[in-house]
């Protein structure tokens, strides 16, 4: 629960901006497609990394059980819903943007940061979120991809 309530603040992740990532072909002789990020996407899973001065510290995926796959409705526009297991059916209001690569998302007028579009496909939508920050002396870098289906 913890983990859905920080990708819920990481997510807000980032999609105010447009409907359309780009993906280049493996070889980049052929024109680019563009893929619409219009309709409802399923968290399937989350991979994550935690790193201390440059040294991977920790790795791992966590697996959503069904009863914790949060669906993110992108609509025309900018606007959409994020559906939450918790609210049993019910969901809240979300507005998105995009720039380039990037997705700035807010939920209920609440900003939840930058993501950064990895993989976005007719079937296949991976956000990664990244913190880095330094104290003491140390530098800490944590990132996390969620890994999404598009199921409508």
């Amino acid at each position: 629960m913890k983990r859905i309530l920080n990708w819920l603040g990481i997510v807000s992740f980032a999609l105010l901006m447009g409907f359309t990532a780009v993906s280049c072909n493996k070889d980049d002789n052929g024109p680019e497609k563009e893929y619409s990020l219009t309709g409802k996407w399923q968290t399937i899973k989350y991979y994550y990394e935690e790193y201390l001065n440059g040294e991977l510290l920790e790795e791992g995926e966590d697996v959503l059980p069904e009863d914790e796959k949060l669906i993110y409705e992108f609509q025309e526009g900018g606007k959409g819903k994020i559906y939450i297991p918790e609210l049993q059916g019910g969901s809240l209001p979300m507005t998105w943007e995009r720039d380039g690569k990037y997705l700035e998302i807010s939920i209920m007028g609440e900003g939840m940061g930058s993501l950064e579009i990895v993989k976005l496909n007719d079937t296949d939508l991976e956000l990664m979120f990244t913190e880095e920050y330094s104290e003491g002396g140390y530098s800490y870098k944590y990132s996390e991809t969620a890994v999404m289906k598009k199921i409508q």
